[in-house]
């Protein structure tokens, strides 16, 4: 079993990396094509990080390789809650100083995460393979801000699905409905780490991001 989950975790980080490629080359000057390269190349190193964290389960209380998803985590969410905003229209104005401060913030999280332990703190190993964390003064917060992004983001292409019609609604159908799969075990999981002592429980977020790739695969053989 652990073969397969780790082969199946690396397999779902490579697509999501070709997915990224892909949208990079065919048109990057368009915004939500940019956003969705970022968004599967941040999902991608999200996953591939899980991956090597498996392999080299934790030998120092903190450092850059197990703190690395959490970093990734935090972008996900905000290039998640970007594309949100502007697919397949634009709901709101949101500008440059709009992007830059939400990605300021992202970047502020991710220097905690890397080079304090306020967020994470350290992680332990259950016998069964499974990683716990405990967490910083700051680790609620981080959680927090990641939720309402979460949130807001299903909230927006909740609406978009309920104002537009044809093709158009089907790509936001599958947009929601991967969102939640890939949400609800991730945060589950790696968030708020509500299965602790679940085999391999680090890898069930990124594995379930697979149905996330598959719905964009299929919108683009749509498009």
């Amino acid at each position: 079993m652990k073969i397969a989950l780790f082969g199946l975790t690396y397999l779902v980080g490579i697509g999501e990396l070709l997915l990224a490629i892909y949208f990079w080359v065919t048109n990057s000057k368009s915004e939500i094509r940019r956003v969705m390269a970022f968004l599967a190349l941040s999902l991608s190193l999200w996953v591939l990080f899980n991956g090597i964290f498996g392999v080299h389960l934790p030998t120092k209380l903190h450092s850059v390789i197990f703190t690395a998803p959490y970093v990734f985590g935090v972008f996900i969410l905000s290039f998640l809650f970007h594309f949100s905003v502007v697919y397949p229209l634009k709901t709101f104005s949101f500008d440059r100083l709009h992007a830059t401060f939400l990605y300021a913030i992202a970047s502020i999280f991710s220097f905690a995460i890397l080079f304090s332990t306020t967020i994470v703190d350290r992680f332990f190993v259950h016998d069964n393979g499974s990683i716990g964390i405990i967490g910083g003064p700051l680790y609620g917060l981080y959680n927090f801000y990641l939720s309402v992004l979460m949130l807001l983001s299903l909230a927006l292409i909740v609406y978009k699905y309920r104002q537009i019609q044809g093709i158009p609604k089907r790509n936001v159908q599958l947009i929601l409905w991967s969102s939640i799969i890939t949400g609800v075990p991730a945060f589950i999981t790696s968030v708020f780490h509500l299965a602790p002592t679940f085999p391999y429980n680090f890898l069930i977020g990124p594995i379930a991001s697979g149905f996330w790739l598959v719905a964009v695969t299929v919108i683009i053989r749509r498009s």
